[in-house]
């Protein structure tokens, strides 16, 4: 599987074009347009590999239609990321309010305070690894659909989620 994955790129024709391109585009990434572009293409890969086609990689080109699915598969990755950043942002005031008030008056932090600030540690912690495990079947499910809801839909994220053969049932 490994070696598949590493000799995927170089199948088919122009593929040394194909990797320069991908690699201009990865080296540039910090730039906001090549990152929507490179995740548009990677989103464009999934598309093609879910309605079977393995053989070749797909092209560098309908630059207009790269650019929308990258934009779109950061946008759900921004969504998925934006809860568990508000609980751990939460989490943050938490310890800054606790430790402003108990620095001030020479009190010291209460058992309390202490437990509360680490359950919502824990819950951030547990809902980003969640939302890191979704993230790529919510792509997926985008990729195959062409929807953007579908990254959210329950029942489409547990066929794409739970095991690859039901990918192409999206």
């Amino acid at each position: 599987m490994l070696e598949d994955a590493i000799g995927y790129p170089w199948r088919g024709e122009q593929n040394v074009a194909r990797i320069l391109i991908g690699g201009i585009l990865g080296a540039l990434v910090f730039f906001i347009v090549p990152l929507f572009l490179g995740n548009g293409y990677l989103v464009r890969v999934v598309r093609q590999v879910a309605v079977g086609d393995t053989e070749t990689p797909p092209a560098f080109d309908d630059w207009g239609e790269m650019f929308v699915d990258g934009l779109v598969s950061l946008l759900i990755m921004f969504v998925y990321i934006l809860v568990p950043s508000v609980v751990f942002t939460g989490l943050l005031v938490g310890i800054s309010s606790v430790l402003d008030t108990t620095g001030t008056g020479g009190g010291a932090i209460s058992g309390m305070a202490v437990a509360l600030l680490l359950v919502f540690g824990l819950v951030a912690l547990l809902m980003a690894l969640a939302a890191l495990y979704l993230l790529p079947a919510a792509w997926a499910a985008y990729a195959v659909t062409g929807k953007f809801g579908s990254a959210f839909s329950p029942s489409t994220l547990r066929t794409v989620g739970v095991t690859n053969d039901t990918l192409w049932a999206c």
